[in-house]
């Protein structure tokens, strides 16, 4: 996701990352807003590459 320029923090807040210094006490933002548009894009992504691939024919 960082490749597909989501920033360092919103990343933290998704994967639930500890922050125990100045900032942490300063912003209490959530992120919600911006956690809901990097995982809507890292799945549009991954449908893409799902797409992308040949599927195996069985039989």
């Amino acid at each position: 996701m960082a490749r597909m320029g989501v920033q360092r923090i919103v990343l933290a807040k998704i994967l639930n990352h500890a922050d125990n210094g100045v900032t942490a006490i300063c912003d209490r933002s959530t992120y919600d807003r911006e956690k809901q548009e990097a995982l809507t894009m890292w799945g549009d992504r991954v449908e893409m590459i799902v797409r992308s691939r040949p599927s195996a024919q069985t039989g």
